[in-house]
């Protein structure tokens, strides 16, 4: 799936995406065609999102993503747009590479 697909579907459509992927991961076997399939499918969605951009808001979160808000991320990100626009009381880091250890 290419980042211009990505970024033409809305949350809904990434959110009924994951839900069918995680289906099919957890519901077939691992050496099959299927599996493979799922996922690189989902590894492409992933592929938008920025790792630093994402750690910033699940620690200052304090949890994991719901699937609406990682819907969002990936849609938001696909679009490149500010991702911490999502999530008001987060603010972006001045340097998010300051952040890398």
């Amino acid at each position: 799936m290419e980042w211009i697909a990505v970024a033409k579907m809305t949350v809904e459509e990434v959110k009924a995406k994951l839900a069918d992927l995680k289906e099919r991961i957890t519901t077939t076997k691992q050496d099959s065609e299927e599996f493979n399939q799922a996922v690189v499918e989902l590894h492409d969605l992933d592929k938008v999102l920025n790792i630093d951009e994402m750690d910033v808001i699940v620690k200052n979160l304090g949890r994991q993503l719901t699937d609406d808000e990682y819907a969002a991320l990936i849609v938001a990100s696909a679009n490149q747009e500010d991702v911490f626009d999502l999530f008001p009381g987060i603010e972006r880091p001045a340097d998010l590479n300051s952040l890398k250890k």
